[in-house]
């Protein structure tokens, strides 16, 4: 939303219309409060999808000598 909003989108009501055409389910009231916190800029970014367990798992267990610094298997 950070992106539509520093493009020139910045009504609340604009911002809810295409987030539900996206499959937004949540409240207009909370997209509200998120666009009056980007125009504070006390908005934080919103977090990207955490790796599930399963991604996790063979990064925790490799030995340390196999991991490279800094590569993603995404």
């Amino acid at each position: 939303m950070q992106h539509r909003f520093k493009a020139g989108c910045t009504s609340s009501m604009r911002l809810y219309r295409e987030l539900l055409a996206l499959g937004y389910t949540g409240g207009y009231h909370v997209v509200n409060r998120y666009v009056m916190a980007i125009r504070k800029g006390i908005a934080i970014p919103a977090r990207t999808a955490t790796p599930s367990p399963r991604t996790i798992t063979p990064w925790i267990m490799r030995p340390q000598g196999i991991l490279r610094q800094g590569t993603s298997r995404r």
